[in-house]
């Protein structure tokens, strides 16, 4: 009977050990990253040298997998629905991440999937601050200028987003709420568009990514009033923040993360969070995120957690409050 003990016991020793030696193994074939917005975008340029880095750093090949819609919700609930064997993750933004809940139930709608339960934080990647772009007709010259035509004419400026819920709608949303003005939202379903109606005049203002609009601004066809980071940003160093513009307080970000089905086992967690962290400290990356003014996050998969509690708490107060309604 003791030997049969024994036995057992050597038995349960081993059988766990198989976890950990699975884990060491990964992996064992190529790697698919969701991108959950169209090809050629902003992201899409962000996140693709991330990709060719990892397939290095890995060992097997890492493959970008465009799957677009419904603001970034129709990928977001494939990597959800996936198993979670570490094959699969997710390009995780704040749309499908911090707002969609929100703006779906303020519709009366639910989401395919819950982004604080259906999702393994794995690692914060980039973020970045958007700058307030204006048409050189708009007679203001800064922030507070604008401000005060803002309040002299409520509802006689307009602004345009990539649609309802996205960074630059709620960027916008949240200016009219500090500042206390009333401007009209405009949303667009591509970038062209509106950036052919802010260039003509036909819009007034746009919240865009810092690299994004940088050559209209040095050609003299936009103006940069503000930039809702931190700090200024070497891609647009004569553009103060918004606090030193005078809206103290006033930041936001737009973010990429790395994101895996629920209850991938931490053991995979760690191996991948490494290897991230390694390709986004790389010299050359981190040089070449920061000329498109980008910043380098990192970190821990408990710091994305916690920064995504954060951004639920204080987006959800305002998409709650505003009232405003997703698609």
């Amino acid at each position: 009977m003791s030997y049969m003990k024994a036995g057992f016991g050597v038995l349960a020793m081993l059988l766990g050990l198989v976890p950990p030696l699975l884990a060491q193994t990964w992996p064992q074939k190529p790697v698919r990253i969701v991108m959950p917005f169209a090809a050629g975008g902003i992201g899409d340029a962000v996140t693709r040298p991330i990709v060719d880095l990892l397939t290095v750093e890995l060992g097997q090949p890492v493959l970008m997998d465009y799957k677009p819609g419904a603001g970034g919700a129709v990928g977001s609930e494939m990597v959800a629905r996936a198993p979670a064997d570490g094959y699969l993750y997710l390009f995780g933004a704040a749309g499908s991440l911090i707002s969609a809940p929100f703006l779906a139930r303020n519709a009366g709608k639910t989401l395919g999937y819950d982004p604080a339960r259906d999702f393994t934080p794995v690692a914060n990647l980039t973020r970045n601050g958007l700058a307030m772009y204006v048409n050189p007709q708009v007679p203001a010259k800064n922030v507070r200028e604008l401000i005060a035509l803002a309040k002299a004419k409520p509802g006689s400026m307009n602004y345009s987003s990539a649609g309802v819920g996205t960074g630059s709608h709620l960027a916008g949303a949240m200016f009219e709420h500090v500042a206390g003005i009333q401007l009209v939202h405009i949303p667009y379903k591509g970038t062209g568009p509106a950036l052919t109606d802010l260039l003509s005049g036909a819009l007034h203002l746009t919240f865009g990514h810092p690299l994004q609009l940088t050559e209209h601004v040095k050609a003299g066809k936009l103006r940069a009033l503000a930039i809702s980071s931190e700090k200024r940003l070497a891609v647009l160093a004569d553009v103060p923040t918004f606090s030193e513009a005078g809206l103290p307080g006033f930041t936001t970000y737009t973010f990429w993360s790395l994101m895996a089905p629920a209850k991938l086992p931490q053991d995979i967690v760690a191996r991948m969070n490494a290897a991230a962290n390694s390709v986004i400290n790389k010299p050359a990356l981190r040089a070449q995120m920061e000329k498109q003014g980008l910043e380098i996050v990192g970190g821990s998969p408990e710091a994305l957690a916690a920064f995504l509690l954060e951004e639920r708490g204080k987006w959800g107060k305002l998409i709650s409050e505003l009232g405003i309604v997703g698609d």
